[in-house]
């Protein structure tokens, strides 16, 4: 298998997978693979469906712009996992869930060190 495949490679449905374009610094691939149903799998006739390409057309300005993919929570969440593991971070914004916990427990401890001092007697 498709060492990239093998990295999209899952279950039923759309997954996506972004990594940096090898040696570039500034650039980052973004893979799709579209597995089939449950049901071609059983039948075993399942076949593994990849775009190929994004193309462009020039239209006027007054037709309806349709978007180039569209998924599902899940998949949009895998998406940002996968940019987030290729080093890409939002431009705003607060940091992770698990940076801020830390933080919140570090002010805890402060708290703790400089209004529960022990009274003098």
């Amino acid at each position: 298998m498709d060492p990239i495949l093998s990295r999209v490679a899952g279950s039923v449905g759309q997954h996506v997978h972004v990594e940096r374009a090898g040696w570039h610094l500034d650039r980052y691939d973004l893979y799709i693979a579209l597995y089939p149903t449950l049901e071609a799998i059983q039948n075993r006739n399942a076949k593994l469906t990849v775009p190929e390409t994004i193309t462009t057309i020039d239209v006027s300005e007054d037709v309806q712009i349709r978007p180039v993919v569209s998924m599902h929570a899940t998949h949009a969440q895998e998406l940002m996992d996968s940019l987030w593991q290729a080093g890409i971070r939002p431009t705003e914004g607060v940091g992770s869930a698990g940076a801020m916990a830390a933080v919140q427990e570090h002010l805890k401890d402060m708290r703790r060190l400089v209004f529960d001092r022990p009274q003098p007697a």
